[in-house]
């Protein structure tokens, strides 16, 4: 799937995220470092970011200020924005520019840690759907005992029908597959308990749904892997997991809140323990890498899958290392043809799931 020594653009939503610009133009500069295959492009106030480049610059070793460019705009989305509201009446914002700019350029991609619903709705508006899918989707990377899941929707869609949590359960395994050699792309829907009658409506007919899939062949043997418990979400029993984006977002913000607990009472009782200090500094290597494992700004930026192109959303909070990763991981998917393999994927399975949900509806009826 994808294409060694192609050279890849990323365009970044300069102006968005908590942090902005300073944090953005920093991991640019870092990515510039790390990678030399990559151009960035940075879409916001020429004046500020230019100001910024050269400050910055000093303190970055490495960097490549010859693959760094600056699209100027000087209108953007702020993070209380209504999303599709601030995309339709701001066209000129950073998101919107950078987002049609990448739509446009071949192994380009876009990335923003800005007001996520707005780069979800510009990239409905610039790049499109992939033919055939209702919704996109945030895959969000979640560590597990046994390496990584996906979280799908990790935020975009608060109201979801079966068809879209069926359509992220094909898509996501497909996309674990790609980016994961070797896995299966085994596929869960979160839910209250394993059996089949918790949950709620939309988890009991989607799990009927992807039963019906895994039945036609459109998921391999075993592939589906029915309900995963939340208390089970982090054991790597499932590569990808299925939610609505409300539910999906919570597990997400809960889970970035326990990890900076923890964090926070183990150096409370540490400090309170001569012996446990003692304890810590042998146990100094093991924690970093456990803090590594849980660090968002690690993983740096999240795929919106189901749009025709590639974009990825970065937290908002997201540091200068956070948009290094999320440049890299970006520019890493603008190599590979990965939304022209996903449109065949949704094409031959959604002959079944339409005729699925037409036998049901027909039944209701009857």
């Amino acid at each position: 799937m994808s294409s060694s020594g192609i050279q890849s653009t990323v365009y970044l939503d300069a102006m968005g995220g908590d942090l902005a610009p300073k944090v953005n133009v920093r991991g640019a500069l870092i990515a510039s470092a790390e990678k030399k295959d990559i151009k960035i492009v940075l879409v916001g106030e020429e004046k500020k970011l230019t100001s910024l480049l050269d400050t910055e610059s000093k303190k970055v070793k490495g960097h490549d200020l010859s693959r760094i460019s600056i699209v100027h705009t000087n209108e953007w989305i702020k993070m209380d924005d209504h999303p599709s509201s601030a995309v339709r009446q701001k066209k000129d914002a950073s998101i919107n520019i950078a987002m049609k700019l990448a739509a446009q350029e071949k192994n380009s991609a876009f990335l923003s840690a800005g007001n996520s619903g707005a780069a979800l709705a510009s990239a409905i508006l610039y790049m499109k759907r992939i033919e055939g899918v209702e919704r996109p989707a945030i895959a969000a990377p979640l560590p597990t005992t046994r390496g990584f899941l996906l979280l799908l929707d990790a935020g975009a869609n608060t109201q979801c029908k079966p068809i879209h949590l069926a359509q992220w359960a094909i898509l996501g395994s497909h996309y674990y597959k790609s980016i994961f050699q070797g896995t299966q792309g085994s596929v869960g829907i979160l839910s209250n308990g394993s059996e089949d009658s918790k949950g709620t409506d939309l988890t009991r007919q989607t799990n009927e749904v992807l039963k019906h899939l895994q039945a036609k062949s459109v998921f391999e043997e075993d592939i589906y892997k029915g309900y995963v418990e939340g208390g089970r979400l982090f054991h790597g029993n499932c590569d990808v997991v299925v939610c609505d984006g409300f539910t999906g977002n919570l597990v997400l913000k809960s889970l970035e809140g326990l990890a900076l607990a923890v964090t926070d009472l183990l150096k409370k009782e540490i400090k309170q323990d001569w012996l446990a200090m003692v304890g810590a500094v042998f146990a100094l290597r093991a924690m970093k890498k456990l803090k590594q494992r849980t660090d968002y700004a690690e993983v740096g930026a999240a795929p919106l899958i189901g749009v025709n192109g590639h974009a990825f959303i970065s937290h908002g909070r997201s540091n200068a290392k956070a948009i290094k990763n999320g440049i890299i991981r970006a520019s890493e998917s603008a190599r590979t043809n990965l939304p022209e393999t996903l449109q065949k994927v949704i094409q031959d399975s959604q002959k079944l799931i339409d005729q699925y949900l037409d036998k049901v509806e027909s039944e209701k009826k009857a």
